[in-house]
């Protein structure tokens, strides 16, 4: 019998990871916004720059996702839609309203109505793990895909949207001159940033192994950003850029007290972040 492979083309380009990263980014910072301003008081003064990037962060992505639909002038449509069984049509409802809360809170948060802005802020807060969580929930939808196909992959995302919302504010902080204000404070949020990286490797790590006992197609899958193509980008920018680096400065005492460490650790596990969007979405389409 005569066998034939058929190719077919990458339907999910780079703006669709940037996406992902830029969505988790927005949901990460609004979280820190919350939590600085309500739980964790010592850390106030970081509050108001997360809570303005947050929705900052948030336009730029929907607005790739817009242009990546291909007509632009039609988005509207998914607004005046829902599909109960769709994550996507879950997903543009709940970033929709996320950002109108987002914008609320940024504003009442600037104009220092406390009052109005914890209102909005506890609202908004189920929507940013929802919002964060969703995209893992999108793919894993996809048929297809054995990458995809595993109930880790929402947590991952939602994990690495608490990373990269933490360094951006830790780097808000010190482009501020924040930083400064809080003194030996400051670099507690270093520890904190090290040990939601070291539950992220664990996710990734189990993951692996996951796959690896599963069948001849997950085996290959786990290859592809293992040994072959995407293993330089998962490899060498994700765990060794992204993590293993940032790690080593921000467990050691006397690089995590110093600004310009701290600002290249929260850089680099940002780029970390990004790589795992990109690995994830582009290896699983091979």
């Amino acid at each position: 019998m005569t066998s034939y492979d058929i190719f077919h083309k990458i339907a999910l380009n780079w703006m669709i990871p940037t996406y992902f990263f830029l969505g988790g980014l927005s949901c990460g910072l609004f979280f820190i916004a919350v939590a600085f301003n309500y739980w964790k008081r010592e850390y106030k003064a970081l509050a108001q720059p997360a809570a303005i990037l947050s929705p900052i962060f948030l336009a730029a992505g929907m607005g790739l996702l817009t242009l990546d639909l291909g007509h632009p002038f039609k988005f509207w449509r998914l607004m005046v839609t829902f599909q109960p069984s769709s994550a996507a049509s879950w997903g543009t409802w709940i970033l929709s309203v996320f950002f109108a809360l987002n914008v609320a809170y940024a504003y009442l948060l600037y104009k220092g109505e406390d009052v109005k802005a914890k209102i909005i802020g506890y609202l908004g807060l189920p929507f940013a793990f929802c919002g964060a969580a969703y995209t893992g929930v999108l793919l894993a939808q996809m048929q297809g895909k054995i990458l995809w196909h595993s109930a880790l992959l929402p947590w991952l995302f939602l994990v690495g949207a608490l990373i990269s919302g933490l360094a951006m504010a830790i780097l808000a902080g010190i482009a501020t001159g924040k930083a400064e204000m809080l003194k030996e404070k400051f670099s507690g949020l270093g520890k904190v940033l090290a040990w939601l990286i070291i539950l992220e490797l664990g996710m990734v790590f189990t993951e692996v192994l996951i796959l690896f006992n599963g069948s001849a197609e997950a085996i290959f899958s786990a290859r592809v950003f293992l040994t072959g193509s995407y293993s330089f980008l998962f490899w060498i920018v994700e765990i060794f850029l992204g993590a293993v680096i940032p790690l080593l400065i921000l467990f050691n005492l006397n690089k995590i007290k110093r600004l310009s460490f701290q600002s290249m650790a929260a850089v680099l596990v940002l780029i970390g972040i990004y790589a795992m969007r990109f690995v994830v979405v582009m290896a699983g389409q091979i």
